[in-house]
């Protein structure tokens, strides 16, 4: 979910007129920041978030000039942070440079339980996967110290032998295994997030809110 101040109903209702540009000139100012927070946090650059808030703020107006959102306000912010979650989505899947190899793909497999798709839609899933793995990693790489992420890195998803690893970062193999488990746990506390996120399909409909 957005980390967002407390919605204010009103004010949100009030922009289903276009001609109210305080009420517009508050919800810009108010959902800015966290719509590029999010987006940071997800591995994009301030160039990639900037296009995703312009966009996002566009489908936002757009929705509410068509059909207002009701009293529920979980609803609207729901609805706000999937369709920031599906933007970013299409930033990063036009960017090749960020596939995960091979390695990373087989261990983030065995770290992490199944995506949240459909069961039936087996290549559906799979990008899904794939897509949440990398926003994953990106969200625990920002929250680390850089020296950690190479040691880590360079261990787990480049396959090199700890005492290789201990040598080249000047520590000890017992500290390579240490920042191994902890990136792991952190990982899969992100999941964890993300899952509680409630994220649909990238070619699913966009969320209608009552």
């Amino acid at each position: 979910m957005l980390d967002s101040p407390t919605t204010q109903p009103e004010r949100i209702a009030a922009c289903a007129d276009p001609a109210d540009h305080e009420a517009w000139t508050w919800l810009h100012e108010t959902y800015r920041t966290p719509i590029g927070d999010l987006c940071l946090r997800s591995g994009l650059t301030p160039v990639e978030t900037d296009e995703v808030i312009n966009d996002v703020l566009l489908r936002l107006s757009r929705r509410l000039v068509a059909k207002p959102f009701k009293s529920e306000t979980l609803r609207f912010r729901a609805w706000l942070t999937q369709i920031t979650h599906l933007r970013i989505f299409e930033v990063r899947r036009q960017r090749k440079h960020t596939q995960l190899t091979p390695e990373a793909l087989t261990l983030m497999a065995e770290w992490l339980p199944g995506a949240f798709a459909p069961q039936t839609d087996l290549e559906a899933r799979h990008q899904l996967e794939q897509h949440l793995w990398a926003v994953c990693l990106d969200r625990v790489r920002t929250t680390v110290p850089p020296r950690s992420w190479q040691i880590f890195e360079t261990y787990c998803f480049h396959t090199r032998p700890s005492p290789e690893v201990a040598q080249a970062f000047n520590t000890t193999e017992f500290n390579v295994r240490i920042i191994r488990m902890r990136m792991v746990r952190r990982i899969r506390r992100q999941w964890a997030i993300l899952a509680e996120e409630g994220l649909q399909l990238p070619d699913a409909p966009e969320q209608e809110a009552p």
